[in-house]
C-alpha cells in the first residue's frame, strides 16, 4: 500500500477524559482531504471487511479521502465502558470535531456504515456537527425500541440475546488485557454461541447463563419493556429537524430494519433542518436481507440483474457532497421484485400508489368489506410448544425461505382469521399474536411477504402502543416464502398466524406476571445432516440428527470466534491488507 499512508491507535479525546481508538487510512500524496469516518463496535481492524456491503475504507482511500476507522466507547482498544446508543450521539460529534481538526483533514467529515455503524451516523447527526456534510446510513433503524429490541411491544428474544452474547464475547479478551479472569465465562459464552437454544430457554431471561459484565445492556432492554423515556432518549425518529445533512440511504426489502430505513428517508425529505438537506436525502433499497448483497436470498434467486455497483454510488454521493462533484443519480433507486429489475423514482412511498385496507374474515379469506358478526376462528396458545421460526425478516439463520412444510405441522390452526381470538393458560385474553402476510404469485411459488408480531396488553392496562396503523403501509410488500395453498392465476394476499412462533423470535412477559413466570419453548429438532447415506448404509431419514464430535471444542471455539462477526458483516470477507 505504497500509495497510502496508514496510522493505526490514534487517540481520540473526549470531553469527559476518555479517549477512542482510531485508525487513518489516506493518500500519500501531501495535501489536505475530505474524511469518511466509520465508528463501529465491530473492531475498527475488521471495519476493512465491510467491502461485503460496498463500504471499501481501502477504496475510498485510494479515491482521495481520509478513511478514519475507529471503535466506539468501550469496545476493542478504545477506553469507557458500552452502553449501546447511549453515548453514540456526543462521542460521534466529539470524533466529527477531532477528524476535521486534523492537518490532513480539508475539514469536510461524511460517515459511513451498516446496522449499529449506521445508528452511529445518525445519533452524531442530531448534534447537527458543523463539519459534518453527509452521511450514508445502510440497514439501520429509525429508533431502537420497534423492530430493533422489541417488535409491537413484543421482546425480540432470538436477535438481542444472540447479538448482545456475542458483543459480550467480543468484548472477554478486552477485559482479560485489564487483568479480569473470564475463563468461566468465556466456556458458558462458547456454549450459548455453539447452542443458542440453551439461553433461549433459560428462565428468568434477564440471567443468561455466563452472563458477561458487558451483557448490562441486555439487561437495561429487559428492564424497559414500554416506549418510555430511556428508548425516547436514543429515537432517531423524534430528532430529525436536528439533522442539517444529505443522507443516503441503503435498505433491504428482507432487512430487519427495513421499516426504519424507509422512515429515516421519508420523513428526513420532510422534515430534516435546513432546505439542503431535505432535498438531498437518497434512497436505494435492494432485494438483501442485513447480510450479503447478491443475486440469492435463501432459497429466491432474483436474476443477474439484481446486482448493483454500492461502492460507486456511495463514491459518486460522496463526491457530490465533500467534494461538490456534479451528480445525476436518482433520488429513489428501488429493485422491483417479480420483474427482478431496477427502477429509478422521484419520491417513496411512490405518489400513484393507492392504499388499500384489507380485512380478515371467517372461514378464511381477506376482502375490502369489513366483517361483520361472524363466528371468530380460534387457535391453541402453547408457549411450551411453539412452531419454530424459519427464516422472515429476522436476524436468526435461515431467512429468505419459502413457507410451507417447514414451518406447518398439524395441528397448527387455519390458515386465515376473522378475530384471533387468544387466551393464556388462566383464560385472559392476552399474549404475543405474531402473524404473517404472504403473497402467491403467478408463477404458483408462494412467499414471505411480512412477518411481525404485536402484544397485546391485558384488559384494563395502558400501554404506549401506535394501534390502528397497518404495518403494511409502511413497509413494501416483499416475496420470500409463503403458505401452502395453491395460488389462482392473480396475485392476491392470505394471512395465517404464525401461531406460538413468538418463543424464539420475539417473547414478552404477559402483563402483570413476572418475568420468571414465563413459559419457555420447546427445543426443536436439529436439520437433519445433508448427506447421501449414514453410517450404517441407510439413507438419512428426516429425524437424523447433527451430532458434534466428542473433541468438539476446536469446533465451538471457532463458532464463537465468528459469532461478532456475522453481526459485523464480515462473515464472507476477506481481509483488504
Amino acid at each position: 500500500m505504497r500509495d497510502l499512508i496508514v496510522q493505526h491507535g490514534l487517540p481520540v479525546p473526549l470531553p469527559d477524559g476518555t479517549r477512542l481508538a482510531a485508525d487513518v487510512y489516506r493518500p500519500a500524496a501531501p495535501g489536505r482531504y475530505p474524511v469518511v469516518l466509520v465508528r463501529t463496535p465491530y473492531d475498527k481492524l475488521q471495519a476493512l471487511d465491510l467491502a461485503n456491503f460496498g463500504v471499501d475504507a481501502l477504496a475510498l482511500a485510494r479515491a482521495g479521502y481520509a478513511v478514519v476507522l475507529q471503535d466506539t466507547r468501550g469496545t476493542f482498544a478504545s477506553e469507557g465502558t458500552l452502553r449501546h446508543f447511549q453515548h453514540e450521539a456526543d462521542d460521534g460529534a466529539a470524533a466529527i470535531a477531532w477528524a476535521a481538526e486534523q492537518e490532513w483533514s480539508d475539514g469536510n467529515v461524511g460517515m459511513t456504515g451498516p446496522s449499529y455503524v449506521g445508528a452511529t451516523q445518525l445519533l452524531a447527526a442530531t448534534r447537527t456537527p458543523p463539519a459534518l456534510k453527509a452521511v450514508v446510513p445502510i440497514i439501520t433503524a429509525a429508533e431502537y425500541y420497534e423492530s430493533w429490541s422489541y417488535q409491537g411491544g413484543a421482546f425480540q428474544l432470538g436477535f438481542t440475546q444472540m447479538w448482545a452474547v456475542g458483543m459480550a464475547y467480543a468484548g472477554l479478551a478486552r477485559r482479560e488485557a485489564q487483568g479480569e479472569e473470564v475463563r468461566g465465562e468465556r466456556e458458558a459464552l462458547e456454549a450459548l454461541i455453539a447452542d443458542p437454544w440453551e439461553g433461549f430457554l433459560h428462565l428468568p431471561l434477564r440471567d443468561v447463563p455466563g452472563r458477561a459484565a458487558s451483557l448490562s445492556s441486555y439487561g437495561e432492554w429487559l428492564s424497559h419493556p414500554d416506549r418510555d423515556d430511556f428508548w425516547r432518549a436514543t429515537a432517531i425518529n423524534e430528532r430529525y429537524a436536528t439533522v442539517q445533512v444529505p443522507a443516503l440511504h441503503v435498505a433491504g426489502w428482507f432487512d430487519i430494519f427495513a421499516k426504519g430505513s424507509l422512515e429515516n428517508f421519508r420523513r428526513l425529505r420532510e422534515e430534516a433542518g435546513t432546505p439542503e438537506a431535505r432535498a438531498g436525502q437518497q434512497l436505494i433499497v435492494g432485494p438483501w436481507g442485513h447480510d450479503n448483497p447478491g443475486e440469492w436470498f435463501g432459497d429466491v434467486w432474483f436474476g443477474a440483474g439484481s446486482a448493483f455497483d454500492l461502492r460507486g454510488a456511495y463514491l459518486e454521493f460522496f463526491d457530490r457532497w465533500l467534494k461538490g462533484a456534479p451528480s445525476e443519480s436518482a433520488p429513489v433507486r428501488i429493485f422491483v421484485m417479480g420483474a427482478n429489475r431496477w427502477r429509478d423514482e422521484d419520491a417513496w412511498p411512490l405518489a400513484r400508489a393507492v392504499e388499500t385496507r384489507l380485512h380478515l374474515r371467517a372461514g378464511g379469506g381477506l376482502t375490502q368489506d369489513p366483517p361483520a358478526d361472524e363466528e371468530p376462528d380460534t387457535y391453541v396458545y402453547d408457549p411450551r410448544d411453539p412452531v419454530q421460526t424459519v427464516g422472515g425478516n429476522t436476524l436468526l439463520p435461515g431467512g429468505g425461505f419459502r413457507m410451507g412444510p417447514r414451518d406447518r405441522r398439524a395441528g397448527a390452526g387455519p390458515s386465515r382469521r376473522a378475530r384471533l381470538r387468544h387466551r393464556a393458560a388462566d383464560g385472559r385474553r392476552r399474549g404475543d399474536r405474531p402473524a404473517r402476510r404472504a403473497a402467491a404469485r403467478r408463477d404458483l411459488r408462494p412467499r414471505h411477504r411480512l412477518h411481525g408480531g404485536a402484544r397485546r396488553p391485558a384488559p384494563g392496562r395502558q400501554a404506549d402502543r401506535r394501534r390502528g396503523r397497518d404495518p403494511a403501509a409502511a413497509l413494501p410488500q416483499r416475496p420470500g416464502r409463503a403458505g401452502a395453498r395453491r395460488a389462482r392465476p392473480r396475485l392476491r394476499d392470505r394471512d395465517r398466524p404464525g401461531g406460538d412462533e413468538h418463543g424464539v423470535r420475539c417473547r414478552a412477559p404477559h402483563p402483570g406476571r413476572d418475568l420468571e413466570l414465563e413459559l419457555p419453548a420447546l427445543r426443536p429438532q436439529p436439520e437433519p445432516r445433508r448427506r447421501d447415506r449414514r453410517r450404517d448404509g441407510a439413507r438419512p431419514r428426516a429425524g437424523d440428527a447433527t451430532r458434534l464430535p466428542r473433541r468438539a471444542a476446536p469446533l465451538v471455539r471457532r463458532a464463537a470466534r465468528r459469532a461478532l462477526s456475522y453481526f459485523a458483516f464480515t462473515s464472507s470477507a476477506q481481509s483488504r491488507v
